[in-house]
């Protein structure tokens, strides 16, 4: 049996923001067992995003990164080379999901004002209403999950999430 521990305190580092609970009790004395917790969290939290997008991806027949792309580009993301640094993949393997979502007339490519050598991305009309689609379904997903929160405490949580996400030089990150 494998005991609980005691987590180590992060590296502090230079200008990072700590968040401080109202509540004053240190992370330092969570055990195992919490930290399981929300781990488990983390790796399943994407199975019910996966349900959202399911739709729409089965609907174009886009590859397992096409209801992202519209996303991210209806977000404002509009090169390919941003497209595979917010999904952390390669340039080679978004040229192959952008096919696919051109295809199904999804997202259309034109070239950059100032470099015709860049392909700016946008969404076609049935792109946007895919892309509203994936959002409608996952405000759904999440209202009905954590209903039981207040707003205060689920933007808590969503701060929570994006600090967890940080990767801190040490960690032997990406």
């Amino acid at each position: 049996m494998i005991k609980p521990t005691a987590i180590k305190q992060p590296v502090k580092i230079r200008g990072a923001k700590r968040h401080k609970s109202r509540k004053s009790t240190k992370l330092g004395a969570l055990g195992w067992e919490d930290v399981s917790s929300m781990c488990d969290g983390l790796a399943y939290a994407l199975l019910p995003l996966r349900v959202a997008t399911r739709g729409v991806t089965h609907r174009y027949d886009l590859g397992p990164r096409g209801a992202w792309i519209l996303t991210l580009i209806s977000s404002g993301v509009s090169l390919s080379k941003d497209l595979a640094d917010a999904l952390k993949t390669s340039r080679a393997l978004i040229a192959i999901e952008l096919k696919r979502v051109m295809k199904a007339r999804l997202v259309v490519s034109k070239p950059g004002a100032k470099d015709k050598r860049e392909s700016l991305l946008t969404l076609t009309p049935l792109g946007m209403a895919a892309c509203q689609h994936i959002r409608n379904e996952m405000a759904r997903i999440i209202r009905r999950n954590l209903a039981g929160y207040s707003v205060e405490e689920f933007r808590l949580i969503a701060r929570a999430l994006r600090d967890v996400r940080q990767i801190v030089p040490g960690d032997g990150g990406l």
